[in-house]
């Protein structure tokens, strides 16, 4: 159901994708990638109120398991003990999700830190490069 979710969010068909983000999140209210994804779609569809429900920030300076992009900020050492790169596969979108990802995967915790940044972007989330990351990131994580 999430393969179908992913092909009618980058077919544009908003409805049907939200009706199956929602179908999923029923039978599995943590599935990441659906909370991520629908939020992201009820941004687009400037449904910020119900967006904004699906990607509470919460308070700084505690432990998450997926970091924004914006910056990600990490001890050069850690990562090379452990063998965590960013995914070349990535350009933009969804690399900071994957390594996340990746990260947790390997026992490494993540954090927030108290600061204040301003970032002014929507993304663009019907790109064929957002839907290139979607495939890669769903054939990568959704095995």
């Amino acid at each position: 159901m999430f393969a179908s979710a992913i092909k009618e969010h980058q077919k544009n068909n908003l409805k049907t994708a939200e009706k199956f983000y929602k179908k999923i999140l029923i039978e599995d209210p943590n599935h990441f990638d659906s909370i991520f994804l629908l939020g992201t779609l009820l941004f687009q569809n400037k449904k910020f109120d119900l967006a904004k429900q699906l990607s509470y920030y919460g308070k700084p300076s505690q432990e998450v398991k997926i970091l924004d992009g914006l910056l990600i900020a990490v001890n050069s050492d850690l990562l090379i003990k452990n063998n965590l790169k960013f995914d070349e596969r990535f350009s933009f979108h969804l690399y900071d999700v994957d390594f996340s990802r990746q990260a947790e995967k390997k026992g490494i915790k993540m954090g927030t830190i108290p600061m204040s940044v301003i970032h002014k972007s929507g993304g663009n989330y019907v790109s064929e490069e957002w839907k290139k990351s979607c495939d890669v990131y769903s054939k990568k994580w959704n095995k």
